[in-house]
């Protein structure tokens, strides 16, 4: 089989089993990978009416024939569970190195089952798959989680998914992250995986992926890569990533401001791309695969977060924890938009609760006694990150 290992991994978290079995041709002629295959197991095994926090769901990731290879792009993984959020089917993808490393490890799809007793992470290896006890991981954000795992393990090219607090809470937003800032954020995957006390997959492979024809392949490879650095957006979105958008959406009229009462932002500049790059950017970096590198590492350089340094934003996390809710000070929105990443919730889903209940507030349907006493007003970020800490 080229392009897929090949392979499933089945974990049942209740028993502390773990077993491998191929991956069907059936399934890679019908649904490709990824998603797909994923879906398809998910309605193939999941049962009717089954509570998205119990230990009945089932929490799958998957990645597909490309990943791991030159393609363009395709450092990539899906999850998928029955989503705590809407309660219907759950699915986010996300970029970074892990997905690949999945595949150099020897593994098409991981499917979760059950629930541990006690914090567990799985450990994979060239194959072979392990559940280590994860008790001292337990309450510690996504970034600390990776970095204990890799010194437990005395590997730092060990690739990780982690949850923070917020999925160990089960925060119905909960995300899952890899490495600094990549996140599968939507539709609560991480509070799936905090329901069943997985905190971490951590993989490290060392084996490769088959190509039918590498020479064909690679010829192609390229003339994407270069259709991509010669595509008339490819310099913008390259130099300033998807915060681009920002101004972009704003001059269309398609700015949520305020919880969408106004899509008119007046201190939009002082979010833009070009002030970011101006005052924040440190240098760029790159997913797997990926030419584009439209990530950033930032450092706050003044003020009240003076000397804090990350991965990010992007647009969505700046347009939801700004204009959304009346901030306009870059600063703030980035801290908050960490804050949020390291308790592995859902910057977009959070921006907007903070939001509604701002408007809320603004219209009197609640009281500050209904809030723990905050003053949810337009733009008070004090209070929204009080709110943040409460929410995780």
């Amino acid at each position: 089989m080229y392009g897929w290992a090949g392979r499933i991994l089945r974990v049942d978290l209740s028993r502390g089993k773990i077993s491998k079995e191929p991956l069907p041709e059936k399934f890679v002629s019908e649904f490709i990978g990824g998603r797909g295959i994923n879906v398809k197991i998910l309605y193939d095994e999941l049962k009717p009416g089954t509570d998205p926090l119990s230990s009945d769901n089932i929490l799958i990731f998957g990645v597909g024939p490309l990943t791991g290879t030159l393609s363009p792009g395709s450092g990539r993984f899906n999850v998928t569970a029955l989503s705590p959020l809407t309660e219907l089917l759950g699915d986010s993808n996300c970029g970074g190195w892990w997905a690949p490393e999945l595949k150099f490890a020897g593994y098409d799809h991981i499917i979760v089952y059950g629930r541990s007793e006690k914090p567990v992470y799985l450990y994979i290896y060239d194959g072979e798959a392990e559940l280590r006890d994860a008790s001292q991981l337990w309450g510690k954000d996504t970034v600390e989680t990776q970095q204990m795992i890799r010194e437990e393990l005395a590997d730092p090219e060990t690739q990780i998914v982690a949850i923070g607090q917020a999925g160990e809470n089960t925060v119905r937003y909960a995300c899952i992250r890899t490495g600094l800032k990549n996140s599968a954020g939507r539709t609560g995957m991480g509070a799936v995986m905090g329901s069943k006390n997985l905190k971490a997959i951590a993989v490290r492979g060392t084996g490769g992926v088959k190509i039918a024809n590498p020479r064909e392949f690679e010829e192609e490879c390229i003339k994407m890569h270069r259709m991509l650095v010669e595509h008339p957006l490819y310099k913008d979105f390259a130099t300033h990533g998807t915060p681009i958008l920002s101004v972009i959406l704003h001059n269309a009229g398609i700015m949520p401001v305020r919880n969408w009462q106004t899509t008119d932002f007046p201190e939009i500049d002082k979010i833009s791309s070009e002030t970011y790059l101006k005052e924040f950017y440190v240098k760029s970096k790159a997913c797997y695969g990926c030419p584009l590198h439209c990530n950033h590492y930032y450092k706050i350089r003044t003020g009240k977060y003076a000397g804090e340094t990350g991965e990010g934003p992007e647009y969505e996390t700046i347009n939801s924890l700004g204009p959304r809710c009346g901030v306009s000070d870059l600063d703030a929105i980035i801290h908050m938009g960490k804050l949020a990443d390291l308790y592995g919730l859902d910057t977009i889903t959070l921006g907007n609760t903070i939001a509604l209940m701002m408007e809320l507030y603004q219209r009197r349907i609640i009281s500050k006694d209904q809030v723990d006493g905050l003053n949810l007003e337009w733009g008070n970020v004090d209070a929204m990150i009080e709110l943040i800490e409460k929410i995780a």
